[in-house]
């Protein structure tokens, strides 16, 4: 009876220690979510223009930063077919272009940008926004959204890009 009680007291403490350590991990901080962009940024910034990838490479790139739900759309909207290989793979390209669907750009990280943590399900989220003011192009609400699973330990990644215009 002794050795039940230990073993069960035992089993009380580590569920309770377990619990307590995955509930209080940290979100990343402003900055940290700030460096990630800026990675993912220039990781997406090295495909652009011309330059000859393979499907494989793409994905490869930016798995590191982004759900493979946001490669493959990247991919089959923003890749164009530039050619086929000696060995018969298939190559794409970024088309030079101002439009900058489904591609990172810089917040200014001012009082303006809200950062807000979410959870839903088995996920949490972190939803970067800022409204721009461009004369040029339209004001608009840029909006990035990162995802992870809560019981994880991967990085957040990001899961969507979005510019809502003003009419």
């Amino acid at each position: 009876m002794k050795r039940l009680f230990s073993a069960f007291f035992v089993m009380i403490l580590l569920f309770s220690f377990l619990t307590t350590a995955s509930a209080s991990t940290p979100e990343p901080s402003r900055t940290q979510v700030h460096v990630l962009l800026n990675n993912a940024s220039a990781t997406q910034g090295k495909l652009c223009c011309w330059n000859p990838y393979s499907k494989t490479a793409v994905s490869k790139a930016l798995n590191k930063y982004f759900t493979n739900g946001f490669i493959d759309t990247f991919f089959s909207e923003r890749m164009e077919f530039y050619g086929i290989g000696k060995s018969g793979l298939l190559y794409n390209t970024i088309l030079p272009t101002d439009n900058m669907f489904m591609f990172l750009t810089d917040f200014s990280w001012s009082s303006d940008t809200k950062v807000s943590y979410l959870r839903a399900g088995k996920y949490k989220y972190i939803r970067i926004s800022e409204f721009v003011y461009n004369e040029m192009d339209g004001n608009n609400t840029y909006t990035v959204t990162l995802i992870k699973a809560i019981d994880s330990a991967q990085p957040y990644k990001i899961l969507s890009i979005d510019r809502a215009y003003e009419e």
